[in-house]
C-alpha cells in the first residue's frame, strides 16, 4: 500500500527549512509520497512528483518587526493561520500521517484541541524538534511554560530526536516513542572564489588564519567568550556571520564595543545578516577553522558540524550532552573542550592551530546520512499502516 504523508514546514529559511527539506527529499526517494506543506515564500527545492507543494503559510519575517507589539500580533497571526491551514488540509486530503518539522509550544491552548480532534479519527502527528528542551522561557513564569510545552509535545505520537534526552514531557493517552534520527551532511552550492573575494573584502592575505563563528547570534554562543579568547594570539581573525540577536540579548553593537575595549577591533569582523542559501560557502571557504561555544545547558543539535564535514573543515566545540559535541569527538571533525570558559576555548583553538587534526570524515559521509533519517522515519511512522487502513 502506498505511503503518504503531509509534511508541515514553517520556515522558508534557516536550519528548520533546511532539515525538513533534506528529510523530505530522502523520504520521497524512499517512495513516500510527500504533501510538503510551506510558506508562500518558499522559492527552491521542489519536489518531484507524485509528492506535491502546498504554498500555503504565512512568511516568516527575517528581521523583526520593530514595534514590539505589532510583532508580537504578527507573530501569533502566523501561528493560528499556518495550523489551521494544517487542520483544513488534513481534512481535505483524509491523509492520516502528519510530520511537524519543527517545535513550538506557543499558543498551544489554542491550537492543540483542533489536532486532538484528527487524532481521534485515525491521524497520527509526529514532530523532529532540532531544539527539544525549550529551556527559553516564554509567558510570565516557568510553571506555565512548560505546561505549555508539555502540552504541545502531548499531540506527538512519534518524537524524532537526533540525541537521547530527557524531554520536559508526561504521560499522555497517546504511546508516545523518542527515536533518534541521524542529522545527514548540508551540502551548500560552491561559491566561486568565496575566500578571495571574503578575504580581499577583509584586507586579509590568504596566509591569515580566520576562525569562523556563523548562524544567529545569540548569548548561548558565548560570543564575548571566543573574543576574549582571541587575545591570547597574535594573528588569529575572527569572522561573525549571521543575523542579530533577538531583543533582549546581547546586541551586534555590544560585542563590537568589548572588541575595541580589547584592541582587537581589526581582527574581529561582522557580516550581520540573513545568509541565504548560495552565499553560504563564501564564507566557510574564506575561514579556515569553525567555532560554536555553546552553553552547557545546550543538549540540542546545530546544523554546523554537518556544513563544516563536507568540507573536512576542523570545527571546535563545546556543549552540554549533546549530539553536537558526540558527533564531532566520534568522528574527529574537530576538538570538544568544555563549555563556558575562555580557557577552554584558548585550549581549543591552540588544537585547531596545530593543523594536525586527522577527522574521520569519510565514515561521517557514510553513517549520518539523511537516508537513515529517512528509514527511521518510514519504520515507526507507518508501522502500524496496515491497521489504519
Amino acid at each position: 500500500m502506498e505511503k503518504e504523508l503531509i509534511y508541515f514546514c514553517t520556515h522558508s529559511y534557516g536550519g528548520i527549512k533546511t532539515q525538513s527539506i533534506n528529510q523530505v527529499i530522502a523520504l520521497s526517494k524512499l517512495g513516500v509520497k510527500i504533501h510538503f506543506i510551506c510558506p508562500k515564500d518558499w522559492n527552491d527545492y521542489i519536489l518531484k512528483k507524485p509528492s506535491k507543494m502546498i504554498y500555503g503559510l504565512i512568511p516568516k519575517k527575517s528581521e523583526k518587526i520593530k514595534n514590539k507589539f505589532f510583532n508580537k500580533i504578527f507573530i501569533a497571526f502566523k501561528i493560528l493561520h499556518d495550523h489551521y491551514f494544517l487542520f483544513r488540509y488534513i481534512g481535505r486530503s483524509k491523509i492520516n500521517y502528519v510530520i511537524f518539522g519543527s517545535f513550538s509550544e506557543i499558543l498551544a491552548p489554542i491550537w492543540v484541541p483542533f489536532f486532538k480532534l484528527k487524532i481521534r479519527n485515525n491521524v497520527k502527528f509526529a514532530v523532529v524538534p532540532l531544539d527539544p528542551i525549550r529551556d527559553r522561557i516564554i509567558g510570565p513564569n516557568k510553571w506555565l511554560h512548560y505546561k505549555l510545552v508539555d502540552l504541545a509535545y502531548s499531540i506527538f505520537s512519534e518524537i524524532y530526536l537526533h540525541s537521547k534526552v530527557n524531554l520536559p514531557i508526561n504521560k499522555t493517552s497517546l504511546k508516545q516513542r523518542i527515536n533518534i534520527i541521524e542529522h545527514g551532511p548540508l551540502i551548500y552550492p560552491e561559491y566561486p572564489n568565496g575566500r578571495a573575494e571574503t578575504r580581499k573584502q577583509l584586507g586579509l592575505k590568504d596566509k591569515d588564519k580566520i576562525l569562523l563563528s556563523f548562524g544567529f547570534i545569540r548569548d548561548s554562543k558565548n560570543i564575548n567568550l571566543i573574543i576574549e579568547a582571541l587575545t591570547y594570539f597574535d594573528n588569529l581573525h575572527l569572522l561573525i556571520v549571521g543575523s542579530e540577536a533577538p531583543k533582549g540579548q546581547i546586541q551586534s553593537s555590544e560585542y563590537k564595543i568589548l572588541a575595541q575595549k580589547l584592541g582587537l577591533q581589526n581582527r574581529v569582523h561582522w557580516f550581520v545578516e540573513f545568509v541565504e542559501d548560495f552565499k553560504v560557502r563564501k564564507f566557510f571557504d574564506a575561514s579556515d577553522y569553525v567555532i560554536c561555544a555553546y552553553w552547557k545547558n545546550f543538549v540540542s543539535e546545530s546544523g554546523l558540524p554537518n556544513i563544516t564535514a563536507p568540507l573536512k573543515k576542523p570545527i571546535l566545540v563545546s556543549c552540554g550532552d549533546s549530539a553536537l559535541g558526540d558527533k564531532v569527538e566520534k568522528y574527529s571533525l574537530g576538538y570538544r573542550v568544555g563549555p563556558d570558559s575562555t580557557e577552554e576555548i584558548v585550549k581549543g583553538i591552540n588544537y585547531l592551530l596545530k593543523d594536525n587534526l586527522i577527522g574521520k570524515w569519510e565514515k561521517y559521509l557514510e553513517d549520518c546520512t539523511f537516508k537513515k533519517n529517512a528509514e527511521v522515519v518510514i519504520n515507526s511512522l507507518f508501522d502500524n499502516q496496515d491497521s489504519r487502513n
